[in-house]
């Protein structure tokens, strides 16, 4: 690395903290202006339906891994001594996680 890299480096790292709270906010809230974005494409009736459903699935896995993604930096915040995010899943024995109903609900026909 040159010495002139290397100064470029050293000042951007003094200007900007990389670990400041603030940068994962907009990041978060970037994530969540893009999804956004793809539920009004989802919505736009120009667009054929199949092309809405496709919106919609892709609008779903992106929601399904920001929220696991943001739970488990909330649980390591609570918790700094999981270190796996399989450390904390729920337990296997968690019927509800599944989609099972619970012990006191009946099941549809």
């Amino acid at each position: 690395m040159s010495d002139q890299s290397a100064t470029a480096e050293t000042s951007f790292n003094a200007a900007v903290d990389l670990k400041s709270s603030n940068l994962s906010l907009d990041r978060e809230l970037s994530l969540l202006g893009f999804q956004q974005r793809v539920l009004e494409e989802a919505q736009d009736r120009n667009n054929p339906l199949l092309e809405r459903v496709k919106f919609l699935s892709i609008l779903s896995s992106n929601l399904d891994e920001f929220f696991m993604v943001l739970v488990a930096v909330l649980k390591g915040k609570v918790d700094p001594n999981l270190s796996s995010p399989a450390e904390m899943e729920p337990p296997r024995g968690n019927n509800v996680s599944r989609g099972e109903p619970r012990p006191h609900e009946t099941p549809e026909v």
